[in-house]
């Protein structure tokens, strides 16, 4: 195991009205005016834990989803870029990833409809390496409940939230 803390900003968005853009909290859509209005949001909560470096799942941080009714012309899907940094402390190493979230957003037309959000697995192209050793990233997608999912319902007027999983499994010692 190797103690490590993270933290997050989201650096893009593929829609506009994005509000927050490179801090751990964006916001999207105009309030409906009813009870459930708000703004949208996405928000990444950091940790501070032990990694375990054996390809057993860990946690990088939690991911909310504030979903509240917005007014929208029509049903949309768009994706947003969460920017992780994990900082090894047992190494002193920071290392960075790019997760990307798919987003649909429902109309809710005819009552309140769940919005869908999707972490797809993600392969790091690059090892982090920690004492020595090289470590292969995969971030696996959410974990809600103790449950592993690449996508979970969001449902409207209240705040989802999942941890975001990855694994770091050994591969090749250092410099070999």
């Amino acid at each position: 195991m190797g103690r490590i803390s993270t933290r997050g900003k989201w650096t893009e968005a593929s829609i506009g009205g994005i509000s927050g853009l490179n801090t751990p909290y964006i916001k999207w859509g105009t309030p409906a005016a009813d009870p459930l209005g708000g703004q949208s949001a996405y928000e990444f909560v950091p940790v501070s834990t032990y990694a375990h470096l054996d390809g057993t799942e860990s946690v990088l941080g939690t991911f909310i989803h504030h979903n509240w009714a917005v007014v929208m012309m029509e049903a949309s899907t768009f994706t947003a870029t969460l920017a992780i940094d994990v900082y090894f402390e047992d190494d002193n190493k920071l290392h960075s990833f790019l997760a990307t979230f798919s987003h649909e957003e429902t109309l809710n037309v005819g009552g309140y409809q769940d919005d869908l959000v999707t972490l797809p697995k993600i392969h790091e192209p690059d090892f982090v390496h920690v004492d020595g050793v090289g470590y292969t990233v995969t971030i696996t997608g959410f974990s809600r409940n103790g449950f592993p999912k690449t996508n979970f319902s969001s449902p409207e007027g209240t705040s989802n939230d999942a941890d975001i999983i990855v694994k770091f499994e050994p591969k090749n010692p250092q410099g070999s």
